[in-house]
């Protein structure tokens, strides 16, 4: 039990033992006793569960997280880990913040935590625990393009946490999670497996019908993935901002409207998908793949203008905004545009040499744009598989 708690619980039980009233008629003894109901209640639910404390208050950071209040966030997620260095939640959402903001070196100095923790202390860690740990585990094996820690959470951490609870909810976390691994790594079939797994114990998961929707994305079926993203956004509740299991800095309504705007973007939809962006920005202003979204649509459309205020503006939210040149390059590359698609990718790399999916498509690219290129493109993947 934590100290404070314990100094709360003697608190309480010395000033029952002194009312005098519990010793006298046992109806007014009651009744007096009923004034420390409140305090005691209060207590029970703090000492059974000591990370409930802990757990609203990363709340407060993520909830400020989401609405783009990143410095805010950062704040208050550090002072909770400044006492709770074991925190696991709390460790992965300032590293997601930091990876948001540019400090990456930061972020992966967090991340060393989760692929650190002894044998011994994953044998104390309950299901939800495991969780987060497997989820810190992969973000930062894809910092490192470690294979061996991709294999850990997937082989070893998911189907233990499987395993050891029948809890419906925590089985819906975790299928989210386990589906967007396998998306992470190409595995389209195994991802939508994990989705309708999540469906089969919560029917109403959001996110599960949002995790559908990337795979049709990623296979062009640009339709099947309207409809599920419109689904998914039918069953949040508009005045609802829920984070994203699988990124918990980022309102999954939000998250929604964005990919909603990617597809209609592909489908040359300029309009739509400008409107789509902004329904996510309205939200949370400063996300970067937000961002990175909206210029893409400046981009294509031919507006370089407003385009070029884009790259300009988000430098007031990351110095090195990495992610938003690779979602870009990606952009480009899915309409084919491989050689404007390769400036942004190199770019993205001088940023952040670390971001495992930019070596990835950086070297698929290069491919892409003939024997010349062939020799980069190879190093390149050889050196990220």
């Amino acid at each position: 039990m934590a100290e404070w708690s314990k100094a709360a619980v003697s608190k309480t039980v010395v000033l029952l033992l002194r009312d005098r009233g519990f010793e006298s008629h046992p109806l007014r003894s009651i009744v007096r006793y009923m004034k420390y109901l409140p305090i005691l209640c209060v207590l029970c639910v703090l000492v059974m569960n000591p990370f409930l404390s802990h757990a609203d208050d990363i709340q407060t950071a993520i909830d400020s997280a989401v609405r783009g209040e990143y410095q805010k966030a950062i704040n208050d997620a550090g002072q909770i880990l400044a006492k709770s260095p074991d925190n696991l939640r709390a460790r992965l959402v300032l590293s997601h913040l930091y990876l948001e903001t540019g400090g990456y070196a930061k972020a992966e100095s967090l991340l060393e935590y989760f692929p650190a923790i002894t044998e011994s202390t994953l044998s104390k860690l309950n299901p939800l625990d495991l969780l987060w740990l497997a989820r810190g585990t992969w973000v930062y094996a894809t910092r490192k393009g470690d294979k061996n820690l991709f294999q850990r959470v997937v082989r070893d951490y998911l189907p233990m946490i499987e395993k050891l609870s029948d809890d419906p909810i925590l089985h819906s976390a975790l299928y989210i999670f386990w589906g967007n691994c396998y998306l992470e790594k190409g595995d389209l079939p195994a991802a939508a497996g994990c989705f309708s797994d999540t469906l089969k114990a919560n029917p109403s998961s959001a996110e599960a019908y949002l995790g559908l929707a990337k795979a049709y994305y990623i296979t062009s079926n640009r339709q099947k993935a309207l409809e599920n993203i419109n689904i998914a956004l039918s069953l949040l509740p508009i005045t609802s901002d829920a984070a994203s299991i699988v990124l918990p800095i980022i309102s999954l309504r939000a998250e929604a409207y964005n990919l909603m705007a990617s597809a209609q973007l592909i489908n040359d939809q300029f309009s739509n998908a400008l409107n789509s962006v902004n329904n996510a920005l309205t939200i949370n202003p400063n996300a970067i793949s937000f961002r990175a979204t909206k210029a893409s649509i400046y981009y294509l459309n031919n507006n370089l203008a407003d385009f070029n205020k884009e790259c300009l503006n988000v430098m007031e939210v990351n110095k090195n905004p990495a992610l938003f040149y690779l979602t870009i390059a990606d952009n480009l590359d899915r309409r084919l545009f491989y050689m404007e698609a390769t400036g942004f990718y190199e770019k993205t790399l001088s940023m952040d040499e670390h971001l495992w999916d930019a070596r990835t498509a950086t070297g698929f690219n290069y491919m892409h744009l003939g024997p010349d290129f062939e020799g980069k493109g190879r190093k390149l993947l050889d050196e990220a598989f």
